[in-house]
């Protein structure tokens, strides 16, 4: 009787396990998010595809002022900032911040695959350095580039 019993349980455990197995096969795995993380190929609408970096203005820079200006503009259908706005920032960056959005081009945003503007607002960020000596070594270095044009201005004014 125990044999029997022994018998079923191990044909069960089979049948159960099989089934499993077919089960696995038939449809394809799934990966966890962890095993491979997710990879977007292409450029996605709203990104931007060319365009300069922002110059850090000298002044500025010598000043030792740093931040973020935030822009508000629409991207057109030809993936062209227009109507740019300032939102926030230091006065001083405010130009180049600016003067940087327009050289710009962005992928354009899609309404049922026809390209179409959309407004947008993005950060323009101007930092000096990672540390403290960073900083203060780029902020250096401006000064005596301001203080060398200034004397190349007055020698020519001569």
């Amino acid at each position: 009787m125990k044999m029997r019993r022994l018998f079923l349980v191990m044909l069960t455990s089979l049948f159960v396990y099989g089934n499993l197995l077919s089960a696995q096969q038939d449809t394809p795995p799934v990966a966890s998010p962890v095993d491979h993380p997710l990879r977007v190929s292409g450029v996605a609408p709203g990104m931007r595809i060319a365009g300069q970096q922002a110059v850090y203005p000298l002044a500025a820079k010598a000043a030792g002022i740093e931040g973020s200006v935030l822009l508000k503009f629409t991207i057109s259908a030809e993936g062209k900032p227009e109507d740019i706005q300032v939102l926030s920032g230091p006065p001083e960056l405010r130009k180049a911040a600016v003067d940087v959005a327009k050289t710009w081009t962005y992928r354009p945003y899609l309404s049922s695959g026809h390209p179409i503007a959309k407004e947008i607002t993005q950060p323009v960020n101007f930092r000096l350095g990672d540390t403290p000596a960073e900083k203060a070594e780029a902020q250096a270095n401006a000064q005596a580039q301001l203080k060398q044009a200034a004397a190349q201005d007055s020698k020519a004014k001569e």
